[in-house]
């Protein structure tokens, strides 16, 4: 079996391969940096403050038991 590998074209020679054939599959790649912090933006902040009471503070290690319910 021929090995396929990586091709990477100019801008133009890509337009000219669009042109010439009317399948195409293209792979665009780009680094990205994300910054974790442990503490939310102050903008989520106010937002979340707004909803505390809808969690609970501790979760259960577990999931609950599987339950069946009728709508008849």
């Amino acid at each position: 079996m021929k090995e396929k590998r990586l091709n990477i074209i100019s801008h133009k020679k890509f337009e000219k391969k669009v042109r010439e054939k009317s399948i195409m599959f293209v792979l665009i790649a780009k680094k990205v940096i994300e910054i974790f912090s442990d503490e939310p933006p102050e903008e989520i902040k106010k937002e979340l403050k707004e909803f505390l009471n809808v969690f609970p503070s501790k979760l259960p290690y577990v999931l609950p038991l599987y339950m069946t319910f009728n709508t008849l």
